[in-house]
């Protein structure tokens, strides 16, 4: 029987890779026992039968007496959350990483305060002190491996890239007409996704370029400041709206009738909307970065730090009549990712 440990995920992609996981899990009627963060949506936790479940408050030392009581009832453990087991063990053992602010230098020069930095660089020491040489760990892309061997010291040969995602989009690319200056950029107000540096472009490509390219956000209301600066920038006649939270079908819709996908995030552990707003067939125009390149062949790319490179790129490519189509580099290897779980 698999342990799966899915402590401190209750949210964001992290809490979609699980749901897609324990999916795929049922379908195959495996055997598996799981720990679930009490904050974990309800909706996950009652796919899993309540014999093989246990919630729990996020804690260490809760995370401990519930290892304490598997470790002699199931042969293997996986923890799906970045954190290796909080006891030591001789069960094979797998880790998926697949939260890229873990590993970022408290030095780097990126939108996080220096409290914020302390608490990642604090969690990636017991990361490391946690870990053993006989643990696996499991990435996504390249970027995140590249990550985990300068960042955390782990075994090249103990570390195995294996993207997987639920495709909730059609195969082929959705057919409509699209406005051609129409960008959608499908992410939350978190401080990594860059929000700000985009919003000064908007301002420059009005003021410089003379053009107003429509802007569709799904920023949610736990970001009231950037919600405040949407609503001021539409005062000031730029043509940006926010959706708010979309559920799926609603971010199908917003990518079908969008030219473009605009990512100016600084970090991605994966950057899933990469994918699906290509499968849909938007062009996308990215940050000139490893995370964007491990995934897809972009339209264009910019410097995400500098708003007057993110204005010129999006100014040539709007006043251009031959666009690059964006192209897909990978696709979800579930199954891999199971049976190297069963080996």
């Amino acid at each position: 029987m698999i342990f799966i440990d899915s402590m401190y995920i209750n949210e964001g992609g992290g809490k979609n890779l699980l749901d897609y996981f324990i999916e795929e899990l049922n379908k195959k009627n495996q055997l598996y026992f799981i720990l679930f963060d009490k904050r974990m949506p309800l909706y996950i936790i009652e796919k899993v039968g309540e014999k093989n479940r246990v919630i729990i408050e996020g804690s260490e030392r809760n995370r401990k007496i519930v290892y304490n009581t598997m470790l002699n009832k199931c042969n293997r453990i996986f923890c799906f959350a970045n954190v290796p087991p909080p006891v030591k063990t001789n069960l094979p053992t797998f880790i998926l990483f697949h939260n890229i602010l873990l590993l970022s230098n408290p030095f780097e020069k990126n939108k996080y305060s220096i409290k914020t930095k302390l608490i990642f660089f604090i969690k990636r020491g017991y990361i490391k002190l946690k870990n053993s040489k006989r643990y696996k760990w499991i990435v996504q892309t390249k970027n995140m491996k590249t990550n985990l061997l300068q960042r955390l010291g782990i075994l090249n040969e103990n570390i195995h890239i294996i993207p997987f995602y639920k495709n909730y989009f059609p195969d082929e690319p959705i057919l409509c007409d699209r406005k051609k200056t129409s960008f959608i950029y499908i992410a939350d107000g978190v401080s990594q996704k860059n929000h700000l540096n985009l919003f000064e472009a908007w301002i420059i490509l009005s003021r410089k370029y003379f053009v107003k390219p429509f802007l569709g956000l799904t920023i949610s209301d736990k970001f009231p400041q950037l919600l405040k600066k949407v609503k001021e920038l539409k005062s000031q006649g730029l043509e940006i709206e926010n959706f708010g939270v979309c559920n799926e079908n609603e971010v199908k819709e917003l990518y079908s009738k969008s030219e473009f996908l605009i990512y100016p995030s600084l970090a991605e552990s994966f950057g899933l909307p990469l994918i699906e707003a290509a499968t849909c067939g938007c062009k996308i125009i990215a940050s000139d970065l490893n995370f964007v390149q491990d995934i897809v062949i972009p339209t264009d790319m910019f410097n995400p730090n500098s708003a007057e490179d993110i204005a010129e790129v999006i100014y040539r490519n709007i006043s251009s009549f031959n666009i690059k189509q964006t192209s897909i580099l990978i696709q979800s290897e579930i199954e891999n990712l199971i049976n190297l779980i069963n080996s």
